[in-house]
């Protein structure tokens, strides 16, 4: 088979790949966090129960929970609930997808602190969530050869 006739075949996979399935063929900066039951319950991140989270503005993440969505229900709020919660978050959250494990995508554009918890276990499943403004990329500096 000559080479155009490879070339054209891949072109039309790709294509057809392209629109079957648009998300598989792009490439993305995704981050996954993955968050575990812990007992308590809580939740356990590598190990430590209601970890601090660090996610950097307008960047996508997908939270991996490693449970039911019916049992521990993962939820955003702007404020601890030793303080009262404060007010739900769900801007920049989707729904879950999955049943036995499932997975949340978050993207906050706005810097600040907010926290994550399990809408069913609230007292004991919550932890801190700081959203990082992007690193800013710094301006090439030039230098002028002395004479």
């Amino acid at each position: 088979m000559p080479c155009g006739a490879n070339t054209m075949r891949l072109a039309a996979l790709t294509l057809a790949l392209v629109l079957c399935c648009p998300h598989a063929a792009v490439a993305h900066n995704h981050n996954v966090i993955e968050l575990d039951v812990g007992s308590g319950p809580t939740w356990e991140v590598n190990g430590t129960t209601n970890a601090p989270l660090t996610v950097t503005a307008g960047e996508e993440y997908t939270i991996v929970v490693n449970t039911a969505v019916s049992s521990h229900p993962l939820a955003f709020r702007s404020d601890t609930n030793a303080n009262g919660g404060g007010q739900g978050i769900t801007n920049g959250v989707s729904s879950p997808v999955g049943t036995n494990a499932y997975n949340v995508t978050i993207m906050f554009n706005q810097t600040g602190t907010i926290y994550y918890y399990c809408s069913a276990h609230p007292a004991t499943m919550e932890g801190m969530l700081t959203v990082e403004a992007a690193p800013t990329t710094p301006e090439p500096t030039t230098t002028t050869p002395e004479p």
